[in-house]
C-alpha cells in the first residue's frame, strides 16, 4: 500500500494527492486512486465505507459492521450489503421498519443493485450511496 510520502516522491502536485485515508482507497485499471463505494449518513454526514464482501448495518454493536445506536427504528441487523464482482447489492434482513431504495420498499431477502446517488432509508435514517468521494 502506498503512503502519502511515496506519492509525493513521484512529484505529483498536491492537487492530485487524495485527501482520503489510504486504507479507504484502491487503484483502478489506469493506476488512478479510486475510492471505494460508501454510504453517506444524512443525519451526521458520516461516510460509511463498504470494506467487506458482506457488510451489515444495524443497531447491534456485536452483529453489525456499522452500528446505528440509540435508534429504535433500526433493527439489530437491518440490512446486509453484498459486494460481488465489483458491485454492491443491498438486502433487507427482515427489518421491523423496512428499507427503501429510491422510494421503493425492499422486500426482505431480495437483493437490489446499488447505483451511484441512490437514496436509501433504513427505518427513519437517510443515506446516499456513492461510488467515489465527491470532489
Amino acid at each position: 500500500m502506498e503512503t502519502i510520502e511515496k506519492i509525493k516522491e513521484t512529484n505529483k502536485p498536491d492537487s492530485v494527492i487524495p485527501q482520503t485515508p489510504m486504507e479507504e482507497l484502491s487503484l483502478d485499471a489506469f493506476g488512478q486512486f479510486e475510492p471505494r463505494p460508501h454510504l453517506v449518513r444524512e443525519k451526521t454526514g458520516e461516510k460509511i465505507y463498504i470494506n467487506k464482501d458482506t457488510f451489515k448495518i444495524g443497531k447491534s454493536k456485536i452483529h453489525a459492521d456499522y452500528s446505528i445506536e440509540n435508534n429504535t427504528a433500526i433493527s439489530r441487523v437491518h440490512v446486509v450489503i453484498i459486494r460481488r464482482n465489483g458491485v454492491c447489492y443491498m438486502e433487507d434482513n427482515n427489518s421491523t421498519n423496512g428499507t427503501f431504495v429510491d422510494g421503493e420498499r425492499l422486500e426482505p431477502g431480495r437483493e437490489v443493485l446499488l447505483k451511484a446517488n441512490m437514496h436509501i432509508i433504513l427505518g427513519d435514517e437517510n443515506f446516499t450511496y456513492l461510488l467515489r468521494d465527491e470532489v
